[in-house]
This record gives C-alpha cells, sequence and structure tokens, in this order.
C-alpha cells in the first residue's frame, strides 16, 4: 500500500462533491463571508500531512486547526465580507487579531462604519480592501490621516509572522493611489533591526 502524494492529497481537498474547502466555503456562507483558500494554501496542508504521515485521514484535523479562531470569530464580525486564505506562513488567527486590532475605536485606526472587505499577501505585499466609507471619512487634517494609515501600515509590516515589506491600499476592491491627502500607492515600513 502506498501513501498518497501531494497532488492526490490536493484532489481530496478540493474535488469531491463533499470536499474540505467546500465544506468549510459553505459554512462562511451561513454568515455572508466569502472564503477563498488559494492553490499555495491548498497544497501547504497537503504538504503538513505528508510531514504528519497522516494522509488523507489528516487533512481534515489540519484545516480545522487553522480555521478554528476564524470559523467562530471572523464569521461573526460583520465588518468581514471576505476571508483569503493565501499563504502557509500566515498564522489565521494572527491575522484575525490584525483586523480585531485594526477596528478597535479606542486606537482609532479604521472608524466604525468602515468595513474590511478582505486583507490578502502576495510576495510580501499587504493588501488592505477597505469600504468607500474609510475613503469618505479622511477629511481631517494630513496628520491625522498619517496616522490611520501609518497605524495600518504599522501593524502588518512590524509583524513578523506576517513577512511584509509594504501595503497596498484598496477601496471597495479597486487599488487606489491616494487617500485623503496622502500618497498609499504602496508604502513600504524598514524592518526594525535590533
Amino acid at each position: 500500500l502506498d501513501m498518497l502524494d501531494e497532488d492526490a492529497l490536493v484532489k481530496i481537498i478540493t474535488e469531491p462533491k463533499n470536499a474540505l474547502v467546500k465544506q468549510y466555503r459553505k459554512l462562511f456562507e451561513y454568515d455572508e463571508v466569502q472564503l477563498e483558500i488559494t492553490e499555495e494554501a491548498v497544497r501547504a496542508i497537503a504538504k503538513k500531512s505528508l510531514e504528519r504521515k497522516t494522509g488523507a485521514r489528516g487533512l481534515r484535523s489540519i484545516m480545522e486547526k487553522a480555521m478554528m479562531d476564524v470559523m467562530y470569530e471572523i464569521p461573526s464580525d460583520d465588518n468581514i465580507s471576505k476571508w483569503v486564505i493565501e499563504e502557509e506562513k500566515v498564522d489565521i488567527s494572527e491575522l484575525k487579531n490584525v483586523i480585531v486590532a485594526l477596528k478597535d475605536t479606542d486606537k482609532c485606526c479604521i472608524p466604525k462604519d468602515t468595513k474590511v472587505n478582505s486583507i490578502k499577501i502576495e510576495n510580501k505585499i499587504a493588501y488592505v480592501d477597505l469600504s468607500k466609507d474609510f475613503d469618505d471619512s479622511q477629511t481631517g487634517s494630513s496628520a491625522a490621516v498619517r496616522v490611520k494609515i501609518y497605524s495600518i501600515v504599522n501593524t502588518l509590516c512590524l509583524n513578523e509572522c506576517f513577512n511584509v515589506d509594504g501595503v497596498k491600499f484598496l477601496i471597495d476592491g479597486k487599488e487606489v493611489e491616494t487617500i485623503g491627502p496622502m500618497d498609499v500607492s504602496l508604502i513600504k515600513t524598514p524592518k526594525l533591526e535590533l
């Protein structure tokens, strides 16, 4: 009896009628949250199963562990409409904590009425997609806008878990060059060396 290879495990996760990816998407749909799991993330789950030598039996437990916090907390947050699982290095529970921190009104990062459409990380760049309310609310002083923007940038760039070198902003899915008076085409924050 031979062990399944990575490609076979990927097919098991994605193709059958009751595939794990389809099951989790359906669970998220109940709370009106779109779940996107990239090919890289699926492959990472398959690789982890191979490393543990658990084969197809271990796929569910690996996905459950990765999705547990998100499954019970993010779907109940009306400000999240899409959740992207993109890279194996992104700790999903940490990304959830970032969104919660950004929405914390005491820190005044993202206005209460602004919806976080999605945050995804690709090629070491975090793409932060916010609703139009965020752009519309940036009518204050230039310094106030900079504080809000850099609060988001620093939260993502200075967290080693994400391995992010820069942040691009989107408003309702469209990349923007400016928010208020500030150029946000690509904001890079240097890593702090101690």
